[in-house]
């Protein structure tokens, strides 16, 4: 016949169950913690790559000839850049094909995509500072204003503290070994 468990053994089996449970909440509530801090940190995040991806997909379709140049806008706090790209397909007629963009930060420090002078789309909110500088092949050197008759290989884009840089696989990249 079986003894029946000891009011000791009892006490141990409990003490042992409160031990592996207590490290098992522990470890569950520091997974928690880790989830709320990553989410925390990808939905803070999200918009710069969803920014960073809208932008990549306008300069990879900018044209050979097309219009690409800086100067002043009236909604810009600083200088804007104008640009002709092929948008793709869009729901609206109007922004389908090639469109005339420009793409500048406003004075409530939004980075604004402005289509054809009719469509406004934020990129950005909080973009202040916010720069251009782009590569000047001739001069070999960075400039921020572009006024030339041909795209520059690349260009870099400064919002606050991150930069992003940018290819336009069109451009001219004609190599001088001297």
């Amino acid at each position: 016949m079986k003894r029946p468990f000891s009011l000791l053994e009892v006490c141990i089996g409990l003490a042992l169950t409160a031990i592996l449970l207590s490290s098992l909440f522990s470890g569950f509530r520091y997974l928690m913690q880790t989830g709320a801090k990553t989410a925390e940190l990808r939905s803070s995040l999200h918009p710069y790559f969803v920014m960073q991806m809208r932008m990549n997909q306008i300069f990879q379709s900018i044209p050979e000839d097309g219009l690409f140049y800086t100067d002043a806008h009236e909604k810009a706090k600083g200088m804007a850049l104008y640009f002709i790209f092929q948008n793709g397909a869009d729901p609206d007629p109007q922004f389908c094909g090639a469109v005339e963009g420009a793409l500048y930060c406003n004075r409530d420090d939004e980075l604004i995509l402005e289509l054809n002078d009719k469509r406004v789309e934020t990129l950005l909110t909080k973009a202040s500072p916010f720069t251009m500088a782009f590569f000047d092949p001739k001069e070999k050197a960075w400039v921020e204003k572009w006024k030339k008759d041909f795209l520059p290989p690349f260009f870099k884009v400064l919002i606050g503290k991150k930069e992003y840089s940018f290819l336009l696989p069109r451009a001219n990249r004609e190599a001088d070994y001297t």
